[in-house]
């Protein structure tokens, strides 16, 4: 939402940005946990299975009347990336919705600065320079930008790192 805001996102769009971030994964229900929680590299049919979350989390909430298409859309293009390497679709540049483009930054910061039963975290200085290094590849280099300096920088800022 900080991201939305520092891009002077109508509040509509930022609730909108808020509710497909809070159900970008919903379709990691669907993916047996022995797969989520192996501790070890998964094989190439488990990587499938995880990449296919994203149609799993369409799907449920193409049956959800309250849900809109717009969320729908960014829980299934938040793995989509800027350069078109990414999934389900392929999609690249301004093809992915804005809400998709925010939601991957933070998700895949949060998975990198997360501990896991497969890895340690990292910190947030590691993974802003892994993020920075997928600028305009994997990410849309202008909202991670504004990612960087308003949502990291605030943790930064106020001492979380230490």
């Amino acid at each position: 939402m900080l991201t939305g805001i520092a891009l002077r996102m109508p509040e509509s769009d930022i609730w909108v940005l808020a509710e497909a971030a809070w159900l970008h994964d919903v379709g990691k229900c669907a993916v047996a946990p022995e797969i989520l929680d192996k501790p070890a590299e998964l094989e190439e049919e488990e990587v499938e299975e995880v990449q296919r979350h994203v149609e799993y989390g369409y799907h449920m909430l193409v049956r959800m009347d309250n849900i809109s298409p717009v969320v729908r859309e960014a829980v299934y293009e938040h793995h989509e990336n800027m350069d078109g390497t990414g999934y389900p679709r392929g999609l690249a540049g301004e093809e992915i919705s804005l809400y998709a483009r925010i939601i991957h930054i933070a998700d895949v910061y949060d998975a990198l600065t997360s501990r896991r039963c497969y890895k340690d975290a990292m910190c947030s200085a590691e993974a802003v320079a892994y993020l920075q290094s997928e600028a305009d590849k994997m990410f849309d280099g202008a909202i991670l930008q504004i990612f960087i300096e308003k949502v990291v920088g605030s943790f930064v800022d106020n001492t979380y790192e230490k």
